[in-house]
């Protein structure tokens, strides 16, 4: 069906599309550092800045994306979007984390689910 990297840009784009049809302001996308990378950030409609992490799937997987979200890579998130908010560049009611869970179906609509603060 899809390659890897286009299942990744496929369920990206799902999601800014997803969190704007809910009122969420995207202010970055794919943020990258020495450490690792955040898929999106975005103000919520309560001005809470969230730090999300997209994981996509095709239908015909064994897992749910969301099961690839390990400690590890929540821990590594967290330093992340700590880095992030720390420099201030927003005024906003604090941070959280989400997770949206895309599977993508050949002949529907794919399946999104949204996980709010999973730390």
């Amino acid at each position: 069906m899809y390659k890897s990297k286009e299942i990744g840009n496929i369920g990206e784009d799902l999601a800014v599309k997803y969190l704007r049809r809910n009122g969420y302001r995207i202010l970055d996308r794919n943020f990258r550092t020495n450490f690792g990378e955040m898929d999106i950030i975005s103000l919520s409609p309560e001005n809470v800045m969230v730090f999300i992490e997209v994981k996509t799937l095709n239908s015909y997987s064994n897992f749910n994306p969301e099961d690839h979200m390990t400690f590890k890579k929540i821990a590594n998130f967290k330093k992340l979007a700590e880095f992030y908010f720390n420099k201030g560049k927003f005024k906003c009611n604090g941070f959280r984390l989400d997770v949206i869970a895309i599977v993508l179906n050949e002949n529907q609509n794919p399946e999104i689910r949204h996980y709010e603060n999973i730390s």
